[in-house]
């Protein structure tokens, strides 16, 4: 996440070899937000860490009336509590522990949790086995029958 200290995050949209592009994080499903910013990448810097204030430039949601962005600032969005931290942690070492129930848990944890700063649980528990998706093993192809098994990915009661 880009933010520029007024109360606005962006999200990365694109990147190509001159420039990467952030857009307004804020994505009503009937009007979202289309303000842009373009990021200069400079050649032998890493560009989310070495950067400079004219490497950024704005382009605004409406540029005909000079309309900024289409909702208002939302001042400390970028401190939310990372619930996730733990969560990703945890649903990596417990393989066999359901994603929602690790999200919960992570819930019950912090009580301080409220309104906006609530997360989606749907997608809270998509992102978690998309997460473990990428610690697994692939799946065995059709064509090869003796296929490598890893034991350590079977449930502890699977031989009963």
């Amino acid at each position: 996440k880009l933010t520029n200290g007024l109360g606005y995050c962006y999200t990365k949209k694109r990147v190509n070899g001159k420039s990467f592009t952030w857009r307004c994080s804020t994505r009503r499903p009937q009007d979202p937000c289309k303000a842009i910013i373009t990021q200069k990448i400079r050649s032998g810097r890493n560009y989310l860490v070495d950067y400079s204030q004219e490497d950024f430039q704005e382009k605004l949601h409406n540029q005909d009336s000079g309309v900024h962005h289409n909702h208002p600032p939302d001042h400390g969005n970028h401190e939310r509590i990372p619930i996730f931290k733990n969560a990703k942690k945890e649903a990596l070492l417990e393989k066999f522990k359901p994603p929602r129930r690790i999200i919960f848990d992570e819930l019950k944890k912090n009580k301080e949790l409220a309104g906006r700063d609530m997360p989606d649980v749907e997608n809270a528990t998509r992102r978690l086995k998309y997460l473990r998706s990428k610690s697994m093993p692939p799946n065995p192809r059709k064509d090869e029958p003796f296929f490598e098994i890893n034991v350590e990915f079977f449930t502890p009661d699977f031989f009963q």
